[in-house]
């Protein structure tokens, strides 16, 4: 992994979310998913929700006393591996409890990247298109819902192909 640049990455999410019209979709990966959450801090209204695929661990990078303590005021998702070895299943959980997230675990499914194993994921499309419907019926992820219960929540169909 390159040497990350948090203020300057975050800085780039923001110019992006400004430059927008209306409300966005965070989608990262990796360091991404900090640069994001860091960057949807300050533009809570803008945000329509975020799907943080295999976030680093914010403790690994000095970042945690950066990030977003408290709730997302929209859906959201942490999608993570049991196996990751940039973040451990239980920081994962602890960083989902504390944005209000939904924890997606795939299992043994490494660091849900290319080297994983993955390639083109229609699954992760799949979890997508379920976080929308969550935020369509204007629900939070943690909410019991017909949306949150939607089957792109459940794990077991995304274990990595081989």
């Amino acid at each position: 992994m390159e040497s990350p640049d948090l203020r300057t990455w975050t800085r780039n999410v923001r110019r992006a979310i400004d430059m927008a019209r209306g409300r966005v979709w965070l989608i990262a990966h990796s360091f991404g998913c900090l640069d994001s959450v860091r960057a949807a801090a300050d533009r809570l209204d803008r945000i329509a929700g975020a799907m943080l695929v295999a976030p680093v661990d914010p403790f690994k990078f000095r970042a945690a006393g950066l990030l977003r303590v408290g709730p997302f005021p929209f859906p959201s998702v942490v999608v993570a591996s049991a196996n990751d070895p940039w973040m451990r299943l239980t920081s994962a959980a602890y960083w989902s409890e504390q944005w209000g997230s939904r924890l997606l675990n795939l299992g043994v499914a490494g660091y849900i990247n290319v080297d994983a194993g993955f390639g083109p994921w229609p699954e992760g499309l799949e979890i997508f298109r379920a976080l929308r419907a969550v935020a369509k019926d204007g629900q939070r992820i943690g909410d019991s819902t017909p949306a949150t219960r939607h089957r792109a929540f459940h794990t077991r169909k995304y274990a990595k192909r081989n």
